[in-house]
């Protein structure tokens, strides 16, 4: 789905940056899976190992463009 095919009343067309967006849900589904790792104690299979690792700078992430995009446009 390109920029130009998105419909939404909450954003506006103009005001859409589907790069950014994308790189928030990417973060958020690491911030589930490393929650899902570390509380649940769901156990990955050894190819995943890097989840428990290296996610844990996830949330960061997702709040760093949360906030960008919130100052951004607004």
């Amino acid at each position: 789905m390109s920029a130009q095919e998105f419909k939404s009343t909450i954003v506006q067309n103009d005001r859409l940056l589907p790069g950014i967006h994308g790189l928030r849900g990417i973060a958020a589904l690491a911030v589930v899976l490393y929650h899902l790792i570390h509380i649940a104690g769901i156990k990955p299979p050894n190819i995943f190992g890097f989840i428990g690792r290296d996610f844990g700078f996830s949330v960061h992430l997702f709040f760093y463009f949360e906030c960008l995009l919130t100052y951004v446009f607004n």
